[in-house]
């Protein structure tokens, strides 16, 4: 076990955060969402999202890393914002919260693309990575084309 974080570390430690915050989030919104399917969208993302980040924690842990855990009240913060944003704002309620759906998800598809910039990355963690990368950009796709 180090102590000391090197750049691939760290930017693990950032999906780490980025991702379980996101999670939260979506969990929380989907909930919220009137329309079936893009409720379910969004729960079944976010327990895809949530299998490959624990996946992938485990394996550091194995290798003998310590991932950094996230903050677990923000995204329930972050929920009620975009519940108070949705509730103000004119428009469609599903439209807002898909905004904020989406900035949670670009704010995890950028720790996701710096992590896989690293060279360090063992190939283990990297197939994971590639793996989240892949069904986070087709969630974004599907938000993308409702908003």
């Amino acid at each position: 076990m180090t102590l000391i974080k090197d750049e691939a570390t760290a930017k693990l430690d950032a999906v780490g955060r980025a991702g379980m915050e996101a999670i939260g989030l979506f969990e929380d919104l989907a909930e919220r969402l009137e329309e079936p399917a893009l409720r379910e969208t969004v729960a079944s993302h976010a327990a895809a999202q949530r299998y490959l980040l624990e996946r992938t924690a485990d394996v550091r842990r194995a290798r003998g890393e310590l991932p950094q855990a996230s903050d677990p009240e923000r995204p329930h913060l972050e929920a009620a914002g975009a519940v108070v944003r949705a509730a103000l704002l004119r428009g469609d309620a599903n439209e807002h919260y898909v905004e904020s759906l989406l900035d949670a998800a670009a704010r995890v598809g950028e720790a996701v693309e710096a992590a896989l910039d690293s060279r360090e990355l063992p190939a283990e963690i990297r197939a994971l990575l590639e793996a989240f990368k892949r069904d986070h950009d087709a969630f974004r796709h599907t938000l993308r084309s409702r908003a």
